[in-house]
């Protein structure tokens, strides 16, 4: 006959297997996440700036004093001193290439060539060619010279000879001349030019530009950046124009700023061009620590690792990378509010986790929240 157990012992069964069932459920991971969101928080912090966050002036350009409103000149090549001998046998010439950059030749009025002749027994000619074209040709006596070329004859690259003819009869000389100041200038207008030039790594870091100058006179003044607006008004005394990246379409390589105006003219002196970069890429860690049953959670795939970081302002624009024990996570396009990476057990450490945030951006994170998240 069956024996029933006693009352009792019922009791005590109970008791103990109220017991295992309590043992097992706080050796299970994530028992004591106890909230009803499945979701474990294992830490928060805050972060502040990530990226490039500061600017210096990383090139500083004197344009000089001008007057913008009438004809500008631009030297295009500078000689202080020439000098040519040439025999009956032999010809002494000097060859020259002289760059005309595209954006001259919209405004281009002329090209002027000026030299003084310092010495000369005149035994020869003297023979200037631009671009194989003969512009002077003849015996020069001693003193100052101008040759105009017109802009129907000259191209964005431009070739200057300059040559000391032979003596003809006076065979047993040579043709000297000694050549003072040479110059070769552009004259156009009324708009001033003035081209810069950013490299690639600068223009990746590049935060803003700042045209500086003190101006008077009746006209507006208005200065462009590649063909964009940066200021438009009459000046009174020291003034600044700036401009950013999003505001002006940047290229490597040149860049034109240029000054022009309406209704009269403007006197600008002492003008500079300030190139700011963002040179300092501050890169932001933190650690938190997360147990042996956190990482058995995500390697059976119950939970998985969540970073939620909140972006309260976004200073450039640019990415901004996340990395967990030194491997990279999947980061979204960054936008102001709330964005979510996630990490495996892989990307992570029993104990101790560093997780590093920088950019190439410029980024205010106020808060981080680190936790594991029901899959």
């Amino acid at each position: 006959m069956a024996k029933f157990p006693k009352v009792d012992d019922f009791i005590l069964l109970l008791i103990i297997a109220g017991v295992l069932m309590a043992v097992f459920y706080f050796m299970t991971p994530l028992s004591s996440m106890g909230t009803p969101t499945g979701v474990k928080s294992i830490k928060e912090f805050t972060l502040g700036s990530v990226g490039y966050v500061e600017a210096i002036p990383a090139k500083t350009l004197s344009l000089g004093s001008f007057k913008v409103g009438q004809t500008q000149t631009n030297t295009l090549r500078s000689l202080p001193r020439l000098t040519l001998s040439s025999s009956l046998f032999s010809t002494d010439s000097q060859e020259y290439v002289i760059d005309v950059p595209s954006w001259y030749h919209d405004s281009m009025e002329k090209l002027a060539i000026t030299f003084d002749v310092a010495e000369s027994n005149m035994y020869g000619n003297l023979a200037v060619r631009w671009n194989g074209r003969d512009v002077f040709y003849e015996a020069a006596n001693p003193r100052g010279y101008l040759i105009e070329v017109t802009p129907d004859y000259v191209e964005e690259r431009n070739t200057l000879t300059v040559t000391a003819e032979g003596p003809g009869m006076r065979f047993w000389a040579n043709t000297i001349y000694d050549l003072r100041d040479l110059e070769v200038t552009l004259e156009y207008g009324p708009v001033k030019l003035y081209p810069f030039e950013l490299y690639q790594n600068e223009l990746q870091s590049f935060r803003s530009g700042q045209v500086d100058f003190y101006g008077s006179g009746p006209g507006r003044l208005l200065v462009k950046v590649n063909g964009k607006q940066i200021y438009y008004k009459s000046p009174v005394g020291q003034e600044s124009a700036e401009f950013t990246f999003t505001e002006v379409p940047l290229s490597v390589g040149e860049n034109i700023l240029s000054f022009e105006t309406r209704d009269g003219t403007v006197d600008l002196f002492n003008t500079e061009l300030k190139v700011f970069l963002l040179t300092n890429q501050i890169t932001r860690s933190r650690t938190f620590n997360l147990t042996s049953q956190d990482i058995l959670a995500m390697s059976q795939q119950r939970f998985k690792g969540r970073v939620t970081y909140t972006i309260g302002s976004i200073e450039r624009e640019g990415s901004l990378s996340v990395k967990l024990n030194g491997n990279s996570l999947s980061v979204p396009q960054p936008r102001a509010g709330e964005n979510t990476v996630y990490f495996t057990a892989e990307d992570s450490n029993e104990g101790r986790n560093t997780i590093e945030f920088s950019g190439t951006g410029s980024f205010d994170i106020p808060e981080v929240v680190v936790d594991l998240a029901a899959a």
